[in-house]
């Protein structure tokens, strides 16, 4: 059995492959979107979900808005989502910075590795493949200064679950573990239930894709209580080819 730490080493560097990257670029596939606004007995007084159907534009993913709320776009809608798409691909096609939709994708940095102790809890089967299932949980326990994002991490654990014959992260849960202010909408707010689930799968050729995440979170703005649940679902993963992106024309 390795090591924690030479595990989650590994699942780091696997996490900046360019090829792993180049394989999953080659996809196309469906997410569905839902979030909740809960209320204090746990009613849920407004949900939204939103299809979308995701296509790679010149080796970047775009998300494609399909359906809101199982409805077709309204009209005004498709135009502003056809406008939207018109000027994702102009500045791709000039190489500028674009909003990515790997965001969904959990972004591992080589400063999370010196803010966490591991531990080595042994080994599970997920989709009939072996991985390694590792414990963490802050070197600095309960940090309430800083950057928000210290923060944060100073007041997580959790567990994380390591493909053992690729090395890529196949599931994640993580929960917080003490009240966390932050800034919410231009206002100071609490934060006192945090709990994230990522799962990912293997897909084709070695790509590796989220294939659901859960999150709820449950604090208090000033005076009043928030509650949300959020899921994400994707699926109909299809090897396509990239489409090409042109800029705009005056």
């Amino acid at each position: 059995m390795p090591s924690a730490d030479e595990v989650v080493r590994k699942m780091f560097e696997r996490s900046r492959s360019a090829e792993a990257k180049a394989q999953r670029d080659q996809y196309g596939y469906s997410r569905r979107s839902v979030v909740e606004e809960l209320g204090d007995k746990g009613q849920v007084r407004e949900r939204k979900e939103k299809l979308y159907q995701v296509v790679p534009i010149a080796g970047v993913p775009y998300p494609r808005l399909m359906k809101v709320n199982g409805e077709e776009l309204a009209d005004r809608q498709r135009k502003q989502e056809a406008e939207k798409e018109k000027q994702f691909r102009d500045r791709v096609a000039k190489n500028q910075k674009v909003k990515l939709e790997e965001h969904r994708e959990l972004k591992l940095h080589d400063d999370l590795l010196g803010k966490f102790t591991f531990t080595m809890l042994g080994r599970e089967k997920l989709d009939g493949r072996s991985a390694f299932v590792i414990g963490f949980a802050p070197k600095s326990p309960g940090a309430s200064g800083g950057k928000i994002e210290d923060r944060i991490l100073g007041n997580v654990e959790g567990k994380v679950w390591v493909d053992e014959a690729e090395f890529e992260l196949a599931r994640l849960d993580l929960h917080l573990t003490g009240k966390v202010s932050i800034g919410w909408g231009g206002i100071v707010a609490s934060v006192q239930t945090f709990k994230f689930a990522l799962t990912r799968t293997r897909v084709g050729e070695a790509a590796w894709f989220p294939t659901e995440f859960q999150a709820e979170v449950e604090g208090r703005r000033l005076i009043s209580s928030m509650r949300f649940k959020i899921r994400e679902l994707t699926s109909d993963y299809k090897l396509v080819t990239a489409e090409k992106a042109q800029p705009a024309r005056n």
